[in-house]
């Protein structure tokens, strides 16, 4: 066929198509010839049949005529697979002829979901609906890091597109899969476990994504119409449970697309958010952001001319398949970022790019509810994006790849112009801790007076250069096991990483390394492990790593040592554990009916001080714990039964006998460990996790948990313990609690002066520094202890260094600081119109501290008295009865210079179980009550998206150590924390997760 003849021929497909959806969708206003039929429902969203539907998912309904101004909106019914109807906001669009219900909670995972509907009235008569309704089933957990991410049944494959029957493989397709589970993605090599073969056997060249559920194969070049392709995936692919897929194989025989047409559409303008969607009644290409740790008005506005290719539809008349190339890019507009929806963070995305990494292929298929002549088609686009900004505090929290975004909407003609208006909704990650909700609004134009026949290639970014990177020149704010994160100006081909990235560690090749890309971030685990102090690392990015485009990156090599730090001197302690508090408690001494997790374990006549409520774990959370060393992961042994393995997860009664084991599994981490659930937690009923320890006797995996230099975990902080020993079993009781919409949000003590969490300031770690003035301001997790006199036999006391002969103070302005070492559990709840502030939930832990010496004046005698290592506990804030079972509420303002900043006022019990004061004299600082630290620090987020929580105290706190014997009291010490005296930091852990 001559060029001139291929022309004619697209052309003649152009027609062809565009007179397709006139047939099946004109709704031209010159069409008056014939009267259409009784009015009925015209589309979905979700579709009748739809899969894998996001749970914040809206239903909108839209039918061919206004609904009736009287018409009631309940009568349309959303039920659940147990029948009963959900609570939903119901609104009509402008027209009226769409219904928006929106779910007033979450909808289920992996549950089908039926709409019903009493007859309908509209402006000119009835309104049919489907007889048996429509019906949809919801995805599953969406991170697929949560509990319940099994809920949908055996590792399958779910689901392929096209897969032959309901849609047709063509010369053009990308097969998109997703699957019942989550995949391991070091288990995911095309041409190894997954493989695209032609006719002849061969590999097909494709590139190939994994996240998540979702795999997809897009073949470099267009497949061979008129051929049989074959699709294997083999049973070395595994889910993120271990679970193995069973052999997967299917044949596709591949139809003719060509000649193809060509439409040049556009986005079309919102005219400031003006024209809203026939379909949502939202604003038209808008995608929201609506998330918690964002608000409720965040978003941006996308443009964008997109290229459609339209398969000759003499070949498939009933189902005109469609293309966007690879690369196509939708810009979207500025969009300032304002902490949960209310205080501003000092900052913007800048420009939004959202990029197709795949060929984005899809359908034009007839109206599936109604037969009306002036009925749209139906059309149905998957694609696979990236979504990157222009500024890196919000790049490095942002930028991800989505895959699998199904659009559904219609196509009608107005006028001279095509028209599709399509709805998706997108869940993108905000800060690799919530999951965002946004329901797109498409609104596409296309012109049929145009003679555009050739495809053109989309325009490429510029070279992807690196814009952040953890840990940078921030070595002290990485812990053990962190990963490096590599942030790019744009996407990057996850295809070139292998070859553009070159990971080195103490000089020599890596190849134990993971490197995988997720958006334009690169995600780096040396060794498979990630950090660790002590090592060297290189990362040679050269000009093998490209864009999606092929645009070479800007190579550049980072260098990066951690630091040598004594370790194998302490035995790990649990710093956060999460639900419940991290103290061992007095066998029989839960109780249930006084919600009580039970007594700390203490030294003999010791007070206990408060008993820790019995903790509730929301449905879709894990189990958390944090350590302060690394782990021995062969000595965390997930129990199998009732009372085995050194990890326990039991449903138990109220007299805590163990009812059976909690299915789940066990993710691991260098200084943490999570146990997700296979099933949700139920609501209300009783469980127990034990972490199992010994006090002598302790066999690493066997009857302890053990850091990876052997030490067992040591549980009872409140007792006099030897630096390597172990302790009871920590055994904390929780109950099942209902879904939380908060942001739990993990912090670490960072930096810190005690790096090796050995509770002393070795040689190679430092003191407080020394600043430019030549004073020792306080540093980060650390606090300045002060002398404030004395009674009885002590009249002055001095901290850090004693007394000249003549009884005058020594000067040491480095040495009065305990140095901490900590972690914190918090829940983001989000924006308080009271309190115009974002409230922010802490979960008490304990805090452990370095030994300082303290020294008494008696008479004329110095009397030196050291700390040693001290805990401070975190109270629990009191309920309306006074019982100390309640979060400590934080809040989120804008400060004076109109950046966020947070304020909150801590309880605390102060304990120093290894002090031994001279004359064998007691001492009471047992469960001293430390109330009412009063502090208050800026919120920054850094250029590699981490937030950074600084927190000075505002009060200052007295603490009076009486000293005594069996006589009574014969000496006090007063000491203070002064005004500004406590430096907490906190910060985030390296984005993505």
């Amino acid at each position: 066929m001559t060029k001139s003849m291929m022309a004619v021929a697209r052309s003649a497909g152009l027609v062809l198509a565009v007179a397709a959806l006139a047939a099946c969708g004109g709704g031209s206003k010159q069409r008056t010839s014939v009267p259409p039929p009784a009015g009925s429902l015209e589309y979905s969203f979700p579709y009748s049949g739809q899969t894998d539907v996001q749970l914040a998912t809206p239903l909108v309904l839209r039918f061919s005529d206004p609904l009736a101004a009287s018409q009631d909106p309940a009568a349309v019914t959303l039920k659940g697979a147990d029948g009963k109807s959900v609570p939903v906001t119901a609104r009509f669009s402008g027209d009226r002829r769409a219904l928006v219900l929106q779910p007033q909670l979450p909808l289920q995972p992996a549950q089908t979901y039926r709409v019903t509907s009493t007859p309908l009235q509209g402006d000119s008569g009835g309104l049919a609906f489907p007889a048996d309704g429509l019906s949809f089933r919801t995805t599953t957990v969406p991170t697929g890091h949560g509990p319940g991410e099994q809920l949908d049944g055996d590792f399958r494959v779910a689901s392929l597109v096209p897969d032959g029957e309901r849609f047709q493989v063509t010369d053009m397709s990308t097969l998109r899969m997703t699957l019942s589970q989550p995949l391991d993605p070091a288990t995911a090599v095309y041409g190894t476990t997954i493989k695209l073969l032609d006719a002849a056997g061969a590999l097909v060249p494709a590139t190939l994504l994994v996240r998540d559920r979702g795999l997809v194969i897009d073949p470099d070049d267009d497949l061979e119409a008129g051929s049989d392709y074959r699709l294997q995936l083999t049973n070395a692919l595994r889910s993120r449970t271990g679970a193995a897929l069973p052999a997967y194989e299917r044949t596709l025989a591949v139809a003719m697309t060509e000649p193809r047409s060509v439409l040049g559409t556009h986005l079309r303008d919102s005219e400031g958010g003006q024209l809203l969607s026939p379909l949502s009644d939202q604003i038209i290409n808008h995608i929201p952001l609506l998330a918690l740790l964002l608000g409720d008005d965040t978003g941006t506005d996308v443009t964008a001319d997109l290229a459609v290719e339209l398969g000759y539809t003499v070949h498939a008349p009933d189902s005109v398949p469609l293309r966007l190339r690879r690369g196509t890019v939708l810009t979207g507009t500025n969009a300032p970022i304002v902490v949960g929806g209310g205080v501003p963070a000092g900052f913007e995305s800048g420009e939004v790019t959202i990029q197709l990494l795949t060929d984005a292929t899809g359908y034009m298929v007839p109206n599936g509810y109604s037969k009306r002549s002036d009925s749209p088609q139906w059309v149905h686009l998957l694609m696979d994006v990236a979504m990157s900004t222009e500024h890196p505090e919000v790049n490095a929290g942002l930028n991800q790849t989505l895959l699998n975004v199904e659009l559904v909407g219609t196509a009608i003609r107005e006028g001279d112009r095509l028209v599709i208006q399509a709805l998706s909704m997108v869940t993108p990650q905000v800060l690799g801790l919530e999951t965002a909700a946004g329901l797109l609004s498409f609104s596409i134009d296309a012109n049929d007076e145009q003679g555009q026949t050739e495809p053109q290639p989309p325009s490429a970014l510029p070279s992807p250069s690196l814009q952040s990177w953890t840990p940078g020149e921030q070595l002290g704010q990485v812990v053990p096991g962190d990963p490096m994160v590599l942030v790019f100006t744009n996407p990057l081909a996850a295809d070139t990483v292998a070859e553009g990235i070159r990971v080195e560690r103490n000089g020599v090749l890596d190849e134990d390394a993971s490197v995988r890309v997720d958006g334009a971030s690169v995600i780096i685990r040396p060794g498979g492990f990630g950090l660790r102090h002590g090592e060297h690392y290189l990362v040679q990015i050269s000009d093998r790593l490209t864009n999606v485009m092929g645009e070479p990156a800007v190579p550049e090599t980072l260098d990066v040592t951690l630091p040598a730090y004594a370790s194998g001197d302490r035995s790990p302690l649990v710093l956060t554990s999460y639900p419940g508090f991290p103290c061992p408690t007095v066998p029989g001494s839960m109780d249930v009916a006084g919600n009580l997790q039970g007594t700390c374990v203490t030294p003999k006549d010791w007070p206990a001080g408060d008993q820790p409520p019995l903790a509730t774990l929301p449905a879709n959370r894990p189990i958390k714990v944090r350590v302060s060393q690394n782990l021995d992961p062969a000595s965390v042994v997930l129990g199998e039964a009732c009372g085995e393995g050194t990890l326990r997860v039991e449903r138990i009664d109220e007299q805590g006998q163990c009812l059976g084991v909690v299915p789940g599994r066990v993710q691991l981490a260098a200084r943490k460990l999570e146990f997700v659930p296979a099933q949700p937690w139920q609501d209300g009923e009783l469980y127990r996790y034990t972490l199992a320890s010994a006090a002598s006797n302790a066999q690493c995996g066997s009857n302890a948990i053990c850091a990876d230099f052997g030490a067992p975990l040591q549980t009872a902080m409140l007792q006099t313990n030897g630096d390597l020993a172990g302790g009871p079993e920590l055994a904390i009781p929780f109950r099942g609690g209902a879904y939380s919409a908060a942001v739990a949000l993990p912090l670490a003590n960072l930096p810190t002066q005690d790096v090796n969490s050995n509770f002393r300031i070795d040689g190679n770690e430092t003191k407080a520094p020394q600043a430019a003035d030549g004073s020792y301001p306080v540093p980060p997790n650390a606090v300045r202890l002060e002398g404030n006199g004395g009674a009885g036999l002590v009249s002055q006391v001095n901290v850090g260094c004693g007394f000249s002969v003549l009884g005058k103070p020594e000067s040491c302005p480095q040495e009065p600081f305990i140095y901490l070492t900590g972690a914190l559990d918090v829940d983001v709840a989000g924006w308080d119109e009271a309190a115009q502030a974002v409230r922010v939930d802490i979960w008490p832990t304990q805090l452990l501290t370095t030994s300082v010496p303290v020294v008494a004046r008696a008479a004329i005698l110095n009397l030196e008295i050291d700390t040693e290592p001290m805990v401070m506990r975190i109270r629990y804030a009191e309920d309306a009865n006074g019982q100390r079972s309640q979060p400590v509420t934080a809040w989120i303002k804008s400060g004076a210079d109109g950046l966020p900043e947070l304020e909150l006022e801590l309880d605390l019990l102060l304990d120093a179980p290894g002090l031994t004061p001279p004359l064998s004299l007691s001492h009471d600082l047992k469960s001293y009550p430390l109330n009412g630290l009063k502090l208050r620090g800026p919120v920054r987020f850094l250029p590699d998206g981490r937030a950074q929580i600084s927190l000075v105290s505002e009060s200052e706190l007295n603490i009076h150590v009486d000293m005594y014997n069996g006589a009574g009291s014969l000496a006090k010490a007063y000491l203070k924390l002064p005004m500004g005296g406590v430096n907490l930091t906190y910060i985030n852990a390296p984005l993505p997760h």
